[in-house]
Formats: structure tokens, sequence, C-alpha cells
């Protein structure tokens, strides 16, 4: 059975539009309908196709997967560049990427800080008393690299964007050492949270 796949990512998922690519026999189309229900796809008439938008990883790549072993696909899958079919691997990875990146962005963590170094004499006059003990290890490291560090340590899984001068972290949660250091205001390191 040979259907037709088109794959785009669309506000924070991903949206898989199919159609059968040749007239199906009725016991045929029966099955294309039970794979469709089983996926929650919706009819759209307009289009006389089937859509869904999928938001979790997981559930993407078993769907095109499962297409993959059980039809004979044509398709285009169009992430930052539009894939064929055969490259549904790299649109996998790109859309996996993208929608850890929304879900993050949903969940309110994103921490921006700009590629300087700390300078714990300059952030002592500033802070005093304030600022951490284990803050002053850092002294001429760049401030991105601690980020890291300390989400590493933590075990928290984040994506990194560079942007300019500056990395855009998306976290599912903050360390704690993290929030000590956004609590004292450095205008270096900045947590947004979405209205």
């Amino acid at each position: 059975m040979k259907i037709q796949v088109y794959g785009y990512i669309e506000g924070n998922g991903a949206k898989i539009v199919v159609k059968p690519a040749t007239v199906l026999l009725p016991e045929k189309f029966k099955e294309y309908l039970r794979d469709m229900k089983k996926f929650s796809f919706i009819y759209n008439r307009n289009l006389e196709t089937n859509e869904v938008t999928i938001k979790d990883p997981k559930q993407l790549v078993a769907l095109l997967n499962y297409f993959d072993k059980n039809y004979r696909v044509t398709g285009e899958l169009e992430g930052t560049k539009v894939y064929s079919w055969e490259d549904m691997g790299l649109f996998i990875s790109e859309a996996i990427d993208i929608l850890k990146m929304k879900s993050s962005e949903r969940k309110n963590h994103k921490i921006i800080v700009y590629c300087s170094r700390m300078d714990i004499q300059f952030m002592l006059k500033i802070y005093g008393e304030r600022l951490p003990e284990w803050i002053k290890e850092y002294d001429k490291i760049d401030r991105d690299k601690v980020v890291e560090k300390l989400l590493n340590e933590s075990d928290i899984k984040f994506i990194k964007e560079s942007v300019g001068d500056k990395k855009i972290y998306y976290l599912d949660q903050i360390p704690e050492k993290l929030e000590e250091w956004l609590s004292l205001k450095d205008k270096f390191i900045e947590k947004y949270s979405a209205l």
C-alpha cells in the first residue's frame, strides 16, 4: 500500500499529513483507516487528507517508523530544510530538538547568559556577603561555561542555543546553585518566564 506523507514543524508540534497515493481496494482502505484511528489522525475534508499534530518526540519516531515499515511511502518532511522520505532520520533529529526546546520553553525555564568572564573581585565589591562561596572558585571563567558545569553536575537536561554574544539555555528545572546566582540579579545572567 502506497501513501504520501508530508510533515512539518508547526507551533510546538510536528504536523503530519497523510493520504493514500493510489486508489485503495475496500479491505486495504479499512486497514489504512484503522491505522489512522490508531494514531489519532483527524480527517480533513477540504484536503481529503488525515492529519495529526504530535508534541511528544517518542510518538513522532514511532509513527514515522511505523509508516516506513508498513507502507511504501513518498513524501517530504520540512524542518529548517526540506527532506525526502529517505532522509527521515535527519528530519526526526531536527524535529526532536525543536519539540524538546518548545516543551522546555513552555515550562518557563529559559536562562540567557552573556559570554563574559567572571570577575570575582568585582563581584565581591558589588554583592559583598551575599556572594555565595561556591561561585568564588569560578574566577576568570566564562559565565556560560559555569552555567553548563552547574547543569551537568545536577544531571539536568537542557538545550543550548547560541545567539551572538550570549547563550540561551532551555531547562526542565533550575538547580539550587543557579537559583542562588540568579537571586543576585547579576546583569550578565537572566531568567525569563513566559507570561
